[in-house]
């Protein structure tokens, strides 16, 4: 095999220094810095999203506590506005019963006033219809007409007796 042979080995050396000299100063002065170059600038794209991402991440958590200062402003405002509703509705309604119960009571008074009346004259009434029965029993079962007074005495008498009882 020729690349084992001693007079080869040497001329094969010197070339292969001279190739990777060459190659070697290639890569480190042309290709090298390119990769260096679009490895920095991936880095540095990567720390801006990140850094942007972080922005952005801050920027929705001021809008989030925002929001949810709303909402707590909304319930409150809407807390407020379901008890000032309830307290103007439980003083209506108690306005109305109050006026209620006023002409109620009125209405009360005014028909216990009636019924008192319509007590008074049936009372006379009745006295004087017991009064007039009374006259016209006396007549049919003992035949003489009594006076009109002294019936009117006679059903008092029986009815003060009775309410006495009672």
């Amino acid at each position: 095999m020729p690349q084992f042979d001693p007079g080869v080995v040497e001329p094969q050396l010197v070339w292969l220094l001279i190739s990777f000299g060459i190659f070697y100063l290639l890569m480190s002065r042309l290709a090298l810095p390119r990769i260096a170059n679009v490895l920095e600038e991936r880095v540095d794209r990567i720390a801006d999203d990140l850094d942007r991402a972080e922005a952005l991440k801050r920027e929705s958590e001021h809008v989030r506590e925002a929001r949810e200062a709303t909402l707590a402003e909304a319930r409150a405002a809407a807390a407020k506005a379901v008890a000032e509703a309830t307290a103007k509705a439980r003083a209506e309604t108690e306005a109305r019963l109050a006026e209620l119960d006023a002409r109620l009571a009125a209405e009360t008074g005014e028909a216990q006033a009636r019924i008192a009346q319509e007590k008074t004259a049936a009372l006379r009434e009745i006295d004087a219809v017991a009064s007039e029965s009374c006259r016209e029993v006396v007549k049919k079962l003992v035949g003489e007409a009594v006076a009109a007074a002294a019936a009117r005495k006679a059903v008092r008498e029986a009815m003060q007796a009775q309410a006495r009882e009672a």
